[in-house]
């Protein structure tokens, strides 16, 4: 309230009008578990100086690409049209992981909406920050061609810090940034592994440098700073052979698998029932047939939905194969393993399980002139940040949006 104040004194004396600038990050693979081995100062004062909750609710499957596109369309999966991080499109193909934003069937990014209305966005490192017909979708967009040539996240933040520093008339009114940490020594050295805490410490620095130009900007502007992740982690100890039994059970079709979901897409879906038998009642997963996909799972039923949804049971994983040791391709193991085995190396965490679920909620922090200083939210869901946000800039959610504002964030 006293920076508040001050800066409409200053508007006052000097007739200014005030600049606006929101930043909001993502950090990829951020539990709220991993702060409590940590050493958090900056988000440790984000708690009383901002709002905050240790429940960001993912959507399903609660994977890295399908929240993305969540967080910042404010859409369900089923309406931005990324369902998972790997699929197959019936005239496009298979999706794995791009980048391109013409892969979105509808819903309009922040950084969109913003540019759409008047206003300056920049999108660093965001997936859908460019279309492969249309271009950069954003004033300023990062150009990184694909993931392993994004910088480390003290470069990315880095580029956040260089975008705040330019003149009034230049900087961005919405920078979205993504952020690779923690997710990657998460998943292969564990939740509470000392590669994985330093990470989340690397993560405090940055926000306590984001955080900190921007308290200098809010002597005169009106800032924003939004901290949040795509999902949590949970520990996994075993793998489902999905390769296996498709051929064992002769399923004729193919799967796109990732996190803990594996997707069947049936050369002739009208057999879809008929291999939902063989599969149900499964001690690593839960087998669902299109048309009947549990209410967790907004991933409709449209032509990039599965003929058959697997939806693995923990402590079980469902990743990729390719996510398995090379030595374990080369002796063909793959193809004689039983239908579930111990994970021995590689893998350790994983996600994509029920949004319900603790472990896959994620940490939330929002900070800032008009927020709500030390409140802690029981729960916030993804799907509202994006129209939460641009409540926040004053401007109009976009079409088709599912999420709602959440007016707690907005101070009275």
């Amino acid at each position: 309230m006293a920076r508040l104040v001050v800066a409409l004194m200053l508007l006052l004396m000097t007739g200014a009008q005030a600049k606006q600038t929101v930043v909001v990050t993502l950090f990829d693979g951020f539990t709220p578990e991993m702060m409590e081995l940590a050493n958090t100062p900056n988000f440790d004062a984000l708690k009383t100086d901002g709002t905050w909750s240790d429940h960001l609710v993912p959507v399903f499957p609660s994977i890295s690409l399908t929240n993305h596109t969540s967080y910042i369309t404010g859409c369900w999966p089923e309406n931005h049209g990324l369902v998972n991080n790997k699929f197959f499109d019936p005239e496009r193909g298979l999706y794995d992981h791009s980048d391109d934003a013409d892969w979105r069937t509808g819903c309009d990014a922040l950084f969109e909406a913003v540019e759409k209305q008047g206003l300056k966005a920049a999108a660093l490192g965001y997936a859908g920050r460019k279309s492969s017909t249309e271009g950069a979708l954003a004033s300023i967009i990062s150009q990184e061609a694909k993931f392993e040539d994004y910088p480390q996240d003290p470069g990315r933040a880095e580029e956040v810090l260089a975008l705040l520093d330019k003149p009034v008339a230049e900087r961005p009114d919405l920078i979205v940034a993504y952020f690779r940490g923690p997710d990657g020594n998460a998943h292969f050295k564990g939740i509470d592994a000392p590669e994985t805490i330093a990470d989340v410490e690397t993560a405090d620095r940055i926000i306590g440098k984001i955080r900190g130009k921007l308290a200098t900007l809010a002597v005169v502007d009106d800032v924003a700073l939004f901290v949040g992740t795509d999902h949590g982690m949970k520990n996994v100890t075993h793998m489902v052979n999905i390769g296996r039994i498709m051929r064992r059970q002769a399923i004729d079709g193919v799967v796109a698998s990732s996190g803990t979901n594996a997707f069947i897409y049936l050369n002739d879906p009208a057999q879809a029932n008929e291999i939902h038998k063989k599969l149900e009642g499964h001690d690593a997963f839960d087998a669902y047939v299109r048309g009947s996909f549990p209410d967790y799972a907004h991933i409709g039923d449209g032509p990039r939905a599965p003929d058959i949804l697997l939806a693995a049971k923990p402590p079980h994983a469902l990743e990729d194969v390719d996510m398995l040791p090379g030595w374990v391709h080369w002796l063909g193991l793959t193809w004689i393993w039983p239908d579930t085995f111990s994970l021995f190396g590689g893998l350790v965490a994983t996600h994509g399980y029920n949004p319900a679920m603790p472990e896959m909620h994620g940490i939330f922090y929002a900070w800032g002139t008009r927020i709500p200083q030390g409140l802690e939210l029981d729960q916030v869901q993804i799907i509202d940040v994006h129209p939460t946000v641009l409540s926040l800039m004053g401007l109009s959610p976009t079409d088709h949006v599912d999420g709602k504002t959440d007016d707690r964030l907005l101070a009275q």
